[in-house]
């Protein structure tokens, strides 16, 4: 049943998705046309070509920059908007009913969120891509094959370093995941509160949000201030770990509580809309 709540989750998520990721690469494709194809100053199609460059090169680069700005706005509200129509709104009352587990229906939309924002973002470096042109696809199939070389350098010149090196980076990556989650779950949390509210719902998750940020921003800066450790006394590796933990711990911890939070609101199935 996860599986099929997945599913259904992400046709949804992108059949609104993907025709905002087609006008992208439209949009990358007209502006990477005006920028690389040019015409000598003899041929027949210059002064026609120019004409159009003159006067339309500015506004493509802006539809270009709006419609960037709508993908990344657009992923944001659609990852907003399936969990508030699909879980308290009237869809929530069917949704609520099926045979998972609270926690299941809420991380099945969390877990897709997280791969359809990784999609927009591989889409815009795809449309970034294609405005630099065929160069820049040639440095980019030839970057695997540098950083292999890189890579087998560094080994040889100190395989410790880069062993502690691979580890932190894949440190940061989970921490940059757990962030995405924590966010969700966050916003997910805060329209639960607000869905508790008898008027102006929305409105109080937007208070909610707000709260939760100042709070935890809060307890960051006293956690902050607070350390009991010097990392005087830890080697170079360990404070390096030291660091990327504590960035994957800060953002998987208020995941998990937002989580758990949202788990309980939602059992009592108060307040649907």
């Amino acid at each position: 049943m996860f599986r099929k709540l997945i599913k259904y989750e992400w046709v949804a998520m992108m059949r609104s998705m993907i025709p905002v990721y087609i006008a992208m690469i439209a949009v990358s494709l007209l502006n990477g046309i005006m920028i690389h194809i040019g015409f000598d100053i003899n041929h027949p199609a210059y002064r026609f070509w120019d004409w159009i460059t003159t006067y339309f090169g500015g506004l493509m680069a802006f539809l270009y920059a709006t419609v960037m700005m709508v993908l990344i706005v657009f992923t944001c509200i659609m990852i907003i908007q399936r969990f508030y129509k699909g879980i308290l709104g009237r869809e929530g009352y069917l949704m609520l009913t099926l045979p998972v587990k609270t926690w299941e229906l809420v991380f099945s939309k969390a877990l897709v969120s997280f791969f359809v924002s990784v999609c927009s973002i591989i889409v815009a470096i795809l449309s970034i891509c294609i405005l630099g042109g065929s160069a820049f696809f040639r440095v980019m199939a030839d970057l695997p094959e540098l950083l292999k070389e890189l890579i087998r350098m560094a080994v040889e010149y100190d395989s410790v370093a880069v062993l502690h090196m691979a580890l932190f980076c894949v440190e940061l990556v989970l921490a940059g995941a757990a962030g995405f989650f924590a966010s969700a779950y966050q916003a997910y949390l805060s329209m639960s509160l607000g869905q508790l509210a008898r008027s102006h719902k929305v409105a109080m998750s937007v208070v909610w949000y707000i709260g939760i940020s100042n709070g935890v921003g809060m307890l960051s800066i006293i956690a902050m201030v607070n350390w009991p450790f010097r990392l005087e006394q830890f080697s170079q590796y360990t404070i390096l770990h030291i660091l990327g933990m504590g960035m994957l711990l800060s953002q998987a911890i208020p995941a998990v509580l937002y989580g758990i939070g949202t788990d309980y609101i939602l059992k009592r199935k108060l307040n649907l809309e």
